[in-house]
């Protein structure tokens, strides 16, 4: 990761370097007969000068208007507080928000607020009443001369004047209220994502950023970003955002008062990087799904794009935190938990800006895994959101820096090779990268060679020049020379050690092996067994709460009783995350299944359940893996998930029209048939056997062969009729346990993590073996294992020995 210390120190270098290079320059010339070691170290001094220049030009550049920037240097980002009390002045909704008590509403059960009257009241009290203290702080700074008269003028008008008489005046906030009011039903997102945090100012003070915030929901959100998007208020919404290019800090901080409401949500764009398998500086980039989309469309994005919410309020303390905002979107996107990512992944913000063809505020994250994990086994995780919101996650090698930002967009097809790059980019991601590169290319071992060649240079010049010096020139250039190349040969062993230092701390930290070839042993993105739903990993609660069954019986007077073996899916299940404001703001996902009894003949999908028994001891390193293996007269199978007993659902209750509602938003299924389905859900234990009701959780919901199957966690394991069998360094799982079976049997391999570990690859690999083991038991276990991930080594199957370093 970029150390600015380090940076700053080699640019202050630099500088001395040129200053003296200067002045030895004029002494030789003016008291000393003309010395060439002086001209060549005086190019030195220039090259070091023209280098620190070149490397910071770019930062300065305002790539065609898509960004207006704010601040580029963000040393860290404070907490930041908010007066949450009722009625308080840092909150404004658009839609319902508490009961008649004042408790705090569920999301779903918010309704938009479309009476003009009460919409009127919000306005004058939260918008109307801002800017008119708002006008009157601006005129203030310009009576003083502090700030330019002309930025807060649009078309002759006063900034605040424009916004309350055009975008907000109390007819386009209802024309906008009722439009994104109509769109709920195609807008997937108002359906579920709920409270929001807006920025109505900031201070920023060497480098130390703290925001300005006011509480709002997702749906206020949507209804400012619908004004924005309006035709006749968008091009002066941006001309007041490119304003920020060339403002002073102080008419920068008005400014982005004067947008609060448009900025009622932060973004972070999150890029992750740091050592692929092979040991190459690698990046992460995601192909985002085109149904989260506002265009529908597909686009390549960075891999974590979060919204700073409610969600992301500290402990005990009315502060929300930036950093929670980005380790919490990292676990819910990407499947790296929090706790991993706090206390071994280090990151740096950037770059507070506002992206303006969108018109949203926010800061780049820059994430190192270096000292965590291999990119790819980052890419592995499973995520709640990751398999709804991203349909490809890629790794690359960390790209050149290139002048031009769009270069990228070549750059990466042309060295991967993958055709989701092929996709349209999201508008100004090419430039997230290009300044990513561009910070993380200082003092480069490129730019340390080029030092050392000058270096050596100097020295044969030097020695070329003496021989051909007579007797009496010798001794004076000797000197001058060799003052000359003394402090060239200091400055190379500074940037030497500078460069051993960051790269000695960056392998004592990495603690994960690096691997030459990184490969799962079943593809994650597109294989024959794929994930459509993940569950968090700090769920802790009963079993299936989101799950939700309907049924169509015979008769509205029937109560349909059956195993879920014998009931059919009509459709794909239907899954979603959601926000829950009364739940202490927790995501949680849900989903929906419509089935029906199935018929012999059918082909139709079902739904199974298995347990993945996988257990990891980290008080002894021990890891337990459960292996079934069945062998019959033809073949033989192995199974490292094992069936359980179908609930039986009883289908005897229709759901309330609040849930109807609720569903129906959040799936976007007809009111009408919901109204027709009698529904059952799972209770908090699956009952597998009579009398007996052992706890699960859920993990993650497959799709396989057209069936859909829900793998589960046992929080016990039972050992009986159950082969334990130790495993050791050499151990070879087929010719020591399998090959010996002569009926079928269950084995529970244990031993060392590591060996097990090694062990399970040498067996699922082998050619033979492979084919004899489902793609779902593979991945099942492959994700269980990641899941156990011990934090000082990989416990990833991959197919070769690591590179030991």
């Amino acid at each position: 990761m970029h150390n600015p210390k380090i940076t700053e120190f080699f640019q202050l270098l630099m500088l001395i370097l040129f200053i003296l290079g200067i002045l030895l320059f004029f002494f030789d010339l003016f008291t000393m007969p003309w010395n060439n070691s002086y001209l060549l170290f005086l190019l030195l001094s220039l090259f070091a000068l023209f280098a620190m220049i070149w490397e910071h030009r770019p930062l300065k550049r305002d790539t065609k208007g898509l960004v207006g920037i704010i601040s580029h240097k963000i040393k860290e980002v404070l907490p930041s507080s908010v007066n949450s009390s009722f009625n308080s002045p840092d909150e404004i909704y658009f839609a319902t928000h508490v009961d008649r008590n004042n408790n705090e509403l569920s999301y779903e059960d918010r309704l938009p607020i479309l009476d003009k009257d009460d919409i009127e009241k919000e306005r004058n009290s939260r918008i109307v009443s801002y800017y008119e203290g708002l006008k009157q702080k601006i005129n203030d700074f310009i009576e003083k001369k502090i700030v330019s008269k002309e930025l807060f003028y649009i078309e002759d008008n006063h900034i605040c004047d424009y916004l309350l008489q055009e975008p907000y005046s109390l007819s386009s906030i209802m024309k906008h209220i009722n439009a994104v009011s109509e769109s709920m039903e195609s807008d997937n997102s108002i359906n579920f994502i709920g409270d929001k945090i807006g920025v109505s100012g900031y201070d920023l003070n060497k480098g130390i950023l703290s925001l300005k915030i006011y509480l709002t929901d997702h749906f206020t959100f949507k209804v400012f970003k619908d004004i924005f998007l309006d035709k006749q208020y968008k091009e002066n919404f941006q001309i007041i955002i490119r304003r920020l290019n060339y403002a002073s800090e102080i008419e920068k901080e008005l400014l982005v008062e004067s947008l609060k409401f448009l900025f009622s949500s932060v973004g972070i764009d999150i890029v992750v990087y740091g050592k692929q398998a092979n040991g190459e500086n690698g990046v992460l980039l995601a192909l985002r799904n085109g149904r989260i989309e506002r265009c529908r469309e597909s686009k390549i994005h960075v891999p974590v794009n979060e919204s700073f919410s409610k969600t992301d309020q500290q402990e005990k303390s009315d502060k929300y935190d930036l950093k929670k905002c980005v380790s919490r979107g990292i676990e819910e996107e990407l499947g790296v938990s929090q706790d991993l990512v706090e206390s071994r992944c280090g990151f740096v913000f950037q770059d507070f800006s506002v992206v303006c063809d969108e018109g949203e505020i926010g800061l780049a994250c820059y994430v190192d895994f270096s000292s965590c994990m291999p990119l790819e086994q980052a890419r592995m995780y499973p995520g709640q959101d990751k398999y709804m919101e991203i349909k490809e996650l890629m790794v690359a090698k960390m790209p050149k820096f290139h002048i031009d930002a769009d270069v990228y967009r070549k750059w990466f097809f042309r060295n991967t090779k993958n055709d989701a790059f092929c996709e349209n980019w999201e508008s100004f991601t090419p430039l997230l990268y290009q300044r990513f590169v561009l910070r993380n290319r200082r003092l480069s071992k490129g730019f340390i060679l080029v030092i050392n060649y000058i270096v050596s240079v100097a020295f044969f010049l030097y020695f070329a020049l003496v021989s051909k010096k007579s007797p009496l020139e010798q001794p004076d250039f000797i000197v001058g020379g060799g003052v000359t190349l003394f402090v060239n040969m200091i400055l190379s062993i500074i940037i030497k050690v500078i460069h051993k230092i960051k790269t000695r701390n960056l392998k004592t930290t990495r603690k994960y092996r690096a691997y030459r070839l990184f490969k799962p042993l079943v593809p994650q993105w597109g294989g024959d067994a794929t994930v459509i739903q993940s569950t968090s990993a700090n769920i802790d609660k009963g079993l299936f709460e989101g799950m939700y069954f309907g049924c169509i019986p015979d008769s509205d007077k029937t109560t349909l009783t059956k195993p879920l073996n014998e009931l059919e899916l009509i459709n794909a299940p239907y899954c979603k995350t959601r926000r829950e404001g009364a739940k202490n703001h927790t995501e949680e996902p849900i989903s929906f299944y419509q089935m029906r009894v199935s018929d012999s003949s059918s082909l139709e999908k079902k739904l199974y359940f298995r347990e993945i028994p996988v257990f990891y001891s980290s008080s002894d390193d021990k890891l337990s893996v459960y292996l079934s293996v069945e062998l019959t007269d033809k073949n033989k199978r192995y199974l490292f998930t094992k069936k359980l007993v179908s609930p039986v659902l009883r289908f005897e209750s229709s759901f309330t029209e609040k849930k109807v509602t609720s569903l129906s938003k959040c799936f976007s299924i007809s009111k009408t048939g919901l109204l027709k389905y009698k529904f059952a859900s799972l209770s908090n234990q699956l009952n597998v056997e009579e009398g007996s009701a052992p706890s699960y959780r859920p993990l993650d919901l497959f799709h396989y062969q057209n069936n859909y199957y829900w793998i589960v966690r046992a929080n016990r394991f039972d050992v009986d009729n159950v082969n334990i069998v130790n495993v050791h360094k050499e151990t070879n799982i087929y010719s020591e346990f399998i090959e010996p079976l002569n009926q079928s049997s269950v084995i529970l391999l244990t031993g060392q993590s590591t060996d097990v570990i090694n062990a399970l690859v040498r067996f699922i690999s082998h050619r033979e073996n492979r084919n004899k083991i489902s793609a779902l038991d593979i991945y099942s276990l492959q994700l269980a294992l990641i899941r156990e991930e011990k934090q000082e080594e990989s416990l990833v199957l991959v197919q070769t020995e690591p590179i030991h370093r």
